[in-house]
């Protein structure tokens, strides 16, 4: 719990910071995808590059989960990585709507528990306790719907 603390605050201080570059990003962006113009491969390697910042989020989750001694060492990959996976989902358009955006999103805002998160959206585990004591610390107004119905569908299968 205080891996996601400290990823919660040094994410909520660059938030601060990337939210001008992150705005004018998805702006243009979302302009080129209404134009057209070489918007395919942008889509691409912006897909390729949070897929690499995922696999690098879901492997040091999956190390904090199961050598917790080693969570200081590989919380010092695993949050910039967080943070730069959040960075590219949120300059992406949201060309397939807003929920395929906050589920990236939900796998990602719960970071040392990632794995578990990322297991139960996909419907392959059950709400871990870890992530139910997370939801009710939780202070994310746009994501708790979400991560709401993700935790009934997988109590509810």
């Amino acid at each position: 719990m205080i891996t996601y603390k400290i990823y919660q605050n040094i994410n909520l201080f660059f938030s601060f910071v990337l939210f001008p570059i992150q705005l004018l990003l998805n702006l243009f962006l979302n302009l080129l995808s209404n134009l057209g113009v070489f918007f395919i491969p942008i889509l691409l390697c912006l897909n390729f590059i949070y897929i690499l910042l995922l696999g690098v989020v879901l492997v040091s989750s999956g190390v904090c989960k199961y050598l917790p001694i080693l969570t200081p060492f590989i919380s010092i990959i695993g949050i910039p990585a967080a943070i730069l996976a959040q960075f590219v989902v949120t300059i992406t358009p949201a060309l397939d709507g807003l929920k395929d955006r906050f589920k990236k999103l939900i796998v990602i805002d719960f970071y040392p528990y990632s794995l578990d998160m990322f297991l139960m959206v996909m419907q392959k585990g059950p709400a871990t306790k870890k992530i139910k004591e997370i939801f009710a610390v939780m202070n994310n107004p746009a994501l708790e719907p979400v991560v709401a119905e993700e935790i009934m569908k997988a109590e509810n299968e």
